[in-house]
């Protein structure tokens, strides 16, 4: 019977309670250590690699501990003897029985000794195997300072426990800096940092505002701190500080990736990436346009942000492209051809070019690293048009007279976009053939010409029923095609004397006649409202010489001024009488006019009636204002009855006058109007008519040409056009005499209703 198997088992309890001895030693240790570190890191501000090289003590402290403590405890010297030992020092029943077996079991492996009963020995072993059988209890086998050092543990994980509420913003700022000692962890400080952006990428050479809003304990001083790529420190800036906890910086010129994070004395924010896109960007365009010599107009240097190229044909185009990279060339295309772009300066290309051809273009711009830009510079190429020139014949009229003998000048103006080189008038005698005249000449450096051509109709030899058909002709200063443009043609007709006096009186339309009516019954009936007026005053006068018995001496001022009022009323209300009267003398312009004029003679001796109430009212106001002055017996009542029953009369007769002239006169000259609508329509016939026939003089001189020049063939092409206006403006003839012929057929049933309720 052997005693090695029970002590195996010995020795098995025995292990697990050394190594919980030293991991519980390690784990106390170990916790011990850390709280020192955490409060060194927030007294000290540990950096990186101390923090690192402290943790790699500390974990070697660790294991050298656990180590120690468990080779010493497990690597005994006559470790089977120390274990049977503490059995037998816990159970005083065992005395040295297990020492004893173990003493015994070496001698009989020796072999037999002299003197030694082997029996005895075996009778020990058995003893003590049958009292490790017996143990349940392995209390003797702990080590002693377990017990302790497992309470130890507690008291500081309890400890922690009760710090981790309070001191969780410490806490969490310091232990992942001790747990990951080069990682990017802040150390702990009062401030809150909230940096934006917080992290972000910018274009090459680009500015970046970095903004800063701190909470807690707000900081006097702030700054911006950059690193590079490796992470070499290249820059402290401070920042500026905005208020409230708020603070800015711009970090200029961004050209290398690297990082930035806010600095204080005992803190700092995270870092942030900063990283650099350097594909090169298009930041400015500057286009400069060069004209073609014959349009006369300066060079012109423009923005152009995706705009169009607008130029005349021919126009010499320099295009500047900057950007935000050091620039090798670029990349053009105008109208779907390739241009080509070289380096202006560091950042800048140009191209030059001639507009050729309307399109589209598009640029983009080369690095020095060969990158191209991913936006590109487009839009339309456009040309300016090149408007053609407008000319007016100012004077004379377009169907005009004279007499023979007199001296017509023929007023002339013209214009253009860009400029005039020549100015013709044409004209014929009695349709006669058209003769040219080059009445202006020029290099086109004029965009507005005013000329005027005497005709001395005396040295034509014209005579009474003669007619001169003329018209004018501006060329502009286009190079390849010039472009023209005409007047219509207008008629002078020569007249006898007899007949210009006759036209002259003869000068007026149904419109103008209405209006010129209106404005005398405006007149009168404005005569009317001042009268209206003059006799409310005179009422409010008697009114307050009822209540009181006798004016003072304000409303006897006030009787002297009103009848100043009624005087000067009634002298103008004599004047506007007279020349009633003498309209009613002149000669009718119409037909219809005669029975105006009869109406007119009526209504001005009803308004020299109305002088005359208005006189005597004047009189009696004047005798009111004399009866009213202190020590005069007489009252004034009877003046103010007697002014104002004079005034009442006035007022009835222009009253009734300005009833009956807007009811007859005026309403008979709206029909009248609608009467000329029709002939208006008739004179139009007739001026269409002349254009056509003035457009047809026109082609019978370009049909004698055998071989037209360039100028006389866009001519032509223009008087295809004029054609086709008056074509259209026939269509528009046709509706507006339908249309005003309905209203005179309404007009008619309107009076034959009128007449038959009568």
């Amino acid at each position: 019977m052997s005693i090695a198997n029970d002590m195996e088992l010995l020795d098995t309890a025995h292990q697990f309670r050394v190594l919980a001895l030293a991991l519980i030693r390690a784990a106390w240790l170990f916790i011990a250590g850390f709280l020192a570190l955490l409060a060194a890191d927030w007294i000290f501000i540990l950096g990186g690699g101390l923090r690192f090289t402290l943790d790699v003590l500390l974990l070697l402290c660790l294991s050298g501990v656990l180590a120690y403590t468990y080779h010493k405890l497990r690597h005994a010297p006559a470790r089977r003897h120390m274990l049977a030992r503490m059995l037998e020092d816990q159970d005083p029943n065992l005395k040295n029985i297990l020492v004893n077996a173990l003493d015994f079991e070496a001698a009989l492996a020796e072999g037999p000794r002299p003197g030694v009963s082997r029996p005895l020995m075996e009778e020990e072993i058995r003893l003590a195997n049958e009292s490790i059988a017996r143990q349940s209890d392995y209390t003797a086998l702990t080590p002693p300072s377990l017990t302790k050092e497992r309470r130890l543990l507690a008291a500081l994980l309890a400890l922690c426990l009760l710090a981790l509420a309070p001191c969780w913003s410490v806490l969490s700022a310091i232990v992942p800096r001790l747990l990951l000692p080069f990682g990017d962890f802040p150390p702990y400080s009062h401030t809150q940092f909230d940096v934006d952006p917080a992290g972000t990428t910018v274009d090459y050479g680009e500015n970046l505002i970095v903004t800063v809003n701190t909470q807690g304990r707000i900081p006097k001083s702030m700054a911006l701190v950059l690193r590079d790529a490796a992470g070499n420190e290249t820059g402290e800036y401070p920042m500026f500080d905005a208020g409230g906890g708020l603070f800015f910086q711009t970090i200029e010129n961004v050209q290398d990736d690297g990082m930035y994070f806010a600095r204080i004395a005992r803190g700092r924010s995270k870092r942030y990436p900063l990283r650099v896109a350097k594909l090169p960007r298009i930041e400015d365009a500057v286009v400069t346009y060069a004209y073609p010599p014959y349009t006369r107009r300066k060079p012109e240097t423009r923005i152009l942000l995706d705009g169009p190229l607008r130029g005349y044909p021919g126009t010499r185009v320099n295009l500047v492209i900057a950007s935000n990279r050091p620039l090798k060339g670029g990349r053009l295309s105008i109208a779907g051809k390739p241009a080509g772009m070289a380096p202006k300066d560091a950042k800048s290309v140009e191209a030059n070019f001639v507009l050729l051809e309307e399109g589209v273009y598009e640029a983009a711009v080369e690095d020095i690293d060969g990158q191209i830009s991913k936006e590109t510079l487009q839009g339309k190429i456009e040309f300016i048009e090149d408007h053609k020139p407008e000319i007016v014949l100012a004077s004379p009229g377009m169907d005009s007279f004279a007499v023979a003998d007199s001296q017509v000048p023929i007023e002339i103006e013209a214009a253009d976009d860009l400029g005039l080189t020549k100015i013709a008038l044409v004209r014929n005698h009695n349709q006669s053939s058209d003769e040219r005249k080059i009445i202006y000449q020029g290099d086109g450096a004029q965009d507005a010409v005013a000329v005027t051509e005497i005709l001395d109709l005396k040295d034509l030899g014209v005579r009474p029923g003669d007619v001169i058909e003329y018209y004018a002709i501006a060329t502009d200063s286009r190079p390849d095609a010039p472009q023209t443009a005409a007047t219509p043609a207008f008629t002078l007709r020569i007249i006898s004397f007899e007949e210009y006096r006759e036209f002259m009186q003869s000068q007026m339309t149904a419109t103008g006649l209405r209006e010129k009516y209106q404005a005398m019954v405006e007149e009168m009936e404005a005569l009317a409202q001042a009268q209206r007026e003059l006799q409310k005053q005179v009422q409010e006068l008697q009114e307050k010489l009822a209540a009181q018995g006798e004016l003072g001496e304000a409303e006897q001022a006030r009787l002297a001024e009103l009848a100043g009022q009624q005087e000067a009323l009634a002298q103008k209300t004599e004047e506007f009488a007279q020349e009633l009267a003498a309209q009613a003398q002149q000669p009718s312009i119409f037909d219809i006019e005669d029975d105006y004029k009869k109406a007119l003679a009526e209504f001005a001796q009803q308004a020299m009636q109305a002088n005359e109430h208005m006189k005597n009212a004047q009189k009696s106001l004047a005798e009111a204002g004399k009866t009213s002055q202190p020590g005069l017996p007489a009252s004034p009542g009877g003046q103010l009855s007697n002014a104002e029953k004079e005034q009442n009369e006035a007022l009835k007769a222009l009253q009734d006058s300005a009833g009956e002239f807007r009811e007859g006169i005026l309403a008979a000259s709206e029909n009248l109007e609608h009467v000329m609508n029709v002939v208006t329509d008739t004179e139009t016939f007739k001026y269409l008519y002349t254009l056509q026939k003035g457009l047809e003089r026109q082609v019978r001189f370009y049909k004698e040409m055998d071989d037209p020049a360039l100028e006389d063939q866009v001519r032509m092409k223009e008087l295809a056009e004029h054609q086709q206006e008056i074509q259209n403006a026939l269509r528009e003839l046709s509706t507006n005499l339908r249309k005003h012929a309905g209203e005179l057929d309404a007009l008619a049933e309107q009076q034959a209703t009128k007449e038959d309720s009568q």
